[in-house]
């Protein structure tokens, strides 16, 4: 067992090892991503709010020279740009900022003409007379705006005026939509989205690492219960004896209880190990292609600002040029970005390993991933992120989802560490193989040369199945004496027969786990499908496949959903808390009980009553107001079953048991 549990251990903390530092150079990638979303959405706001502050300078150039009073240019501008909009809307042609400029641009042009013809009339001795006088008489006051004086010719500094306060509409109207549509609509919500999406995916690997964690710990405390004392059965007189005060001698406990929880524990490790390393692979390919939509969001949020400022600014060809050649360059294929996510995941954990290593044993990365996995620094060595199963965890070679095709890493890191773990795995796997066939062989096997990469993390997850198997089932331990399946008489108003496995012990206890009626219900009444008695070889892997269905699965995704919820993950992995992974329905003392056999009723023929009977009396010692009355009960619990020899022997068992029991407890003085 100790070797067996060195093998598991290392085993494990080696895949928990690489799933960890996997994962934070996965979670350090989304938060890059985060940042360059925050980077692209600050570099806009500021563009525009800088654009609008330009707009506002623009439109204040008039007020400053003619001294009007600041704003009234911008006040009368602007409701002609809303103007604008409206009658771009009235056209059929929307608010966006081509129809608006439009209107804009047709405004700009009808009183480019009138100023034209104004200036023409002008140039004509008898119309300057006329204006000159008209002039004289209809002099605005100073500090009034000059547009729309039609009486006198207008100055090039007016067409200047009109020209640079067009600019600012034009660059106003730009604004709007682009904080509305580009910056809101596209940049915000999907910043917005993704940061949801990546907290949700944080959290769900995070859980993830926690339930191998947990199941971790659990095991290692199954190992270190395995031949320690457990508490003896609820109103046994072991229990009652060590309530009394003065009580010396320590309480009795059943070895085989600790052997079967840990032996479940290792199972259902594995079991958990395969599901939530899937869900991580699922986690990595639902990234890459979240990567594809923001990387395609940010492209064409800056193509519409650029094609929309093409729009306003016409001599931007020259400037835009270079970042159109960036933003082309852009590569959103899904193939190019598995590898281009994977070369930064294998730099970052490069990294990491380096800072561990220089951090000396017991200090920095090395430490922590000691403290969390139970495995000391200089156990760990260099190792990289592999899947446990075919569906495995963040491996080289792909996630859920979809991953690089064909590459096989040649003598890249990864594909070298992923190798190195194979081949233990297929030497660990020969080691077991070749120990069956000679129990005496203790130097490894040499192992074949290294395989291709999908074969290596097969080989991983052949060798984790292989480690598991060699451990025998709860019921085949040498701690049990006697295992059968029976029906136990429920204590309820209808007194129905319950399916249930019962299980003798060394330490003399027997245990009765219920087993569901859908599942067992053929198996108990002893009959095959095809008709017939089962034979003793059937009934015996019967009774082995019956405490398979009592075992309780490791359900991962319920668990992180629940963890993520902020509620206790136990039941969904599992595991009781207090209790065995699989606690039986009744325990009795076999040393302070004894048995009656009866034959089958006249129509139990052909039933799962066919075999007998028997009554089991146990004797238990009472505590407090009823130990007034009487100082012992009796509890009675009946079984039955289909083989008569099975049943028989059984209750010649517990009585034999029985009578040593009591005759030790009487020499002790306990009756």
């Amino acid at each position: 067992m100790a070797r067996f549990e060195e093998q598991r251990s290392s085993y494990f903390s080696t895949l928990f090892q690489n799933n960890q530092l996997y994962w934070q150079s996965f979670v350090e990638i989304i938060r890059r991503n985060q940042t360059s979303n925050d980077k692209t959405i600050s570099y806009l706001t500021a563009k525009l709010a800088a654009a609008r502050a330009y707009a506002q300078l623009l439109y204040g150039i008039r007020d400053s020279v003619t001294g009007n009073k600041m704003g009234t240019t911008a006040a009368l501008r602007e409701r002609e740009r809303a103007g604008a909009k409206k009658e771009a809307a009235a056209r059929g042609r929307g608010a966006s900022v081509l129809s608006v400029l439009r209107v804009i641009m047709d405004g700009h042009n009808d009183s480019c003409m009138r100023l034209t013809a104004c200036a023409d009339a002008a140039m004509s001795s008898a119309a300057m007379r006329q204006a000159s006088a008209r002039a004289s008489s209809q002099l605005p006051p100073r500090g009034t705006s000059e547009m729309g004086s039609s009486g006198r010719p207008p100055s090039a500094l007016e067409h200047m005026f009109d020209m640079e306060e067009k600019s600012a509409m034009m660059m106003l109207t730009f604004c709007d939509e682009m904080e509305s549509d580009v910056l809101g609509k596209m940049l915000q919500a999907m910043a917005t989205d993704l940061g949801e999406r990546f907290t949700r995916m944080v959290a769900t690997g995070d859980a993830c690492l926690k339930v191998l964690s947990d199941n971790e710990a659990s095991t290692v405390k199954a190992t270190t219960l395995v031949g320690s004392l457990r508490e003896p059965a609820p109103g046994s007189v072991a229990a009652a004896a060590a309530q009394e005060e003065g009580a010396a001698a320590a309480p009795r406990s059943d070895v085989w209880i600790t052997d079967m929880a840990y032996r479940v524990a290792v199972t259902q490790q594995l079991a958990a190990c395969d599901a939530a390393s899937a869900q991580l692979g699922a986690l990595f390919g639902h990234m890459k292609d979240l990567e594809v939509n923001r990387r395609t969001a940010i492209r064409n949020a800056l193509l519409s600002l650029l094609q929309a400022q093409d729009l306003v600014w016409r001599q931007l060809p020259i400037l835009k040029d270079p970042v159109l050649q960036v933003l082309e360059r852009i590569n959103t294929d899904r193939r190019f970005l598995d590898g281009e996510v994977r070369d930064a995941m294998r730099t970052l954990s490069a990294a990491k390993l380096r800072t561990a290593s220089k951090a000396g044993e017991g200090g920095g990365e090395a430490a922590a991933l000691s403290s969390s996995t139970g495995v000391s620094p200089a156990r760990q060595g260099a190792v990289t992120p592999v899947r446990a199963g075919g569906g495995g965890a963040l491996a080289e070679g792909g996630g859920g989802g979809g991953g690089g095709e064909g590459e096989q890493g040649g003598g890249e890191p990864q594909s070298q560490a992923v190798a190195t773990v194979a081949a233990a795995g297929r030497a660990l796997v020969q080691q077991l193989e070749q120990q069956q066939q000679s129990p005496h062989l203790t130097a490894p096997p040499v192992p074949p040369p290294p395989q291709t990469q999908s074969q290596a993390v097969a080989a991983v997850a052949a060798a984790g199945r292989a480690l598991v198997q060699q451990l025998e089932s709860p019921l085949g331990s040498g701690l049990v004496r006697r295992a059968a399946l029976l029906e136990r008489r429920k204590d309820t108003l209808l007194a129905r027969w319950q399916p249930c496995l019962a299980v003798v012990t060394a330490d003399a206890w027997l245990h009765l786990f219920d087993i569901p009626r859908e599942s067992a219900q053929a198996k108990l009444l002893g009959r095959v499908p095809g008709g017939g008695l089962m034979t003793d070889a059937a009934l015996e892997a019967a009774t082995h496949a019956a405490f398979g269905d009592i075992v309780p699965l490791v359900k991962v995704e319920t668990a992180v959903a629940a963890m993520a919820k902020g509620q206790d993950p136990t039941k969904a992995l599992g595991r009781t808390p207090g209790y065995p992974p699989v606690p039986p329905a009744v325990t009795l003392d076999l040393k302070i009980a004894e048995a009656q056999y009866r034959d089958p009723l006249p129509g139990d023929t052909g039933g799962s009553g066919a075999g007998g009977s028997m009554e089991i009396l146990e004797v238990l010692r009472n505590k407090g107001v009823r130990k007034v009355f009487k100082d012992f009960d009796r509890r009675r619990v009946q079984l039955r079953g289909p083989h008569k020899e099975t049943v028989r022997q059984l209750a010649a068992l517990i009585t034999e048991i029985g009578v040593d029991g009591m005759r030790q407890a009487a020499a002790e003085g306990a009756f």
